[in-house]
């Protein structure tokens, strides 16, 4: 063989070297990894597969956007995992609220309620229903809020006529007390109360029960009755002004009124008509 056919051959076998080469690399490229050439004595490993890194978003402007950058940023396990949901607590003033009216329906529920013939300072009263001149209705729950001057009256006692048409002078002082004026008669006998003392809007009418069911043998009969509903004071008899303004500005200022025993001024009241 000659030189000339020696170079030929030499310059095939590069050429075919040259080409397995570039095959081998193409075949990388193609695959994503270059496969080792395993020797005829290794054993085979078996590998776990690598998870691919996400790719961090890109952070934009917008609220949303960035929102949406801090999704995608979560790894695969914490996406796979449940959202809690967490229950959004209740305003304070709401608690507040709801704590204030417990409590006030259990300290309504432990104040004794007066009757059975008997009442005394620091009992609520019964129920009760009362029909007034111009047709209102008042009962127990509507005493509750505000300071009560309620008077258990006859429109035929001299007494209540005298103190009913002093009070329709003085009440307008004591603007925090709002007057009560029970009457024991019926509607048609109790209106001529009203021309006799000048005052209509606080005398109401259909007492008798009540008045036996508290007891009351006389009348003037007078409680003062605090913003809870709950008698603090009774007073029995007519009461002459100093001693009104005395038990009245006692009452509006939140002070202690005494208790007076003794009758004075009275007119009883026959069983048919309390």
């Amino acid at each position: 063989m000659n030189l000339a056919k020696i170079k030929a051959v030499l310059a095939g076998l590069g050429y075919l070297a040259i080409v397995s080469l570039a095959a081998y690399n193409l075949r990388g490229e193609l695959f994503g990894s270059s496969v080792p050439l395993a020797s005829a004595n290794s054993t085979p490993v078996a590998t776990a597969p690598v998870a691919a890194t996400p790719e961090p978003a890109v952070q934009s402007a917008s609220n949303s956007g960035s929102a949406s950058a801090q999704n995608d940023q979560k790894t695969p396990q914490q996406a796979s995992q449940p959202t809690l949901k967490t229950e959004k607590p209740a305003a304070p003033g709401k608690q507040a609220s709801a704590q204030e009216k417990t409590s006030a329906r259990t300290q309504q529920s432990l104040v004794p309620v007066a009757g059975n013939g008997s009442v005394a300072a620091g009992e609520r009263l019964p129920n009760f229903l009362l029909t007034g001149l111009n047709g209102n209705t008042l009962n127990e729950s509507t005493l509750r809020g505000h300071k009560t001057l309620f008077i258990i009256v006859s429109p035929t006692c001299p007494h209540c006529q005298k103190e009913l048409k002093l009070l329709h002078e003085i009440q307008n002082d004591y603007p925090s007390i709002e007057p009560v004026f029970a009457s024991v008669f019926p509607l048609n006998e109790t209106r001529p109360l009203a021309d006799m003392t000048g005052e209509s809007d606080h005398i109401y009418t259909g007492a008798r029960d009540l008045a036996t069911s508290l007891g009351v043998t006389g009348v003037p009969f007078l409680m003062l009755i605090d913003e809870k509903g709950i008698v603090r004071a009774i007073r029995k008899g007519e009461l002459q002004e100093p001693d009104f303004r005395d038990i009245l500005g006692r009452f509006a200022r939140g002070e202690q009124v005494p208790q007076v025993s003794q009758l004075r001024n009275w007119t009883s009241l026959p069983g048919d008509q309390a």
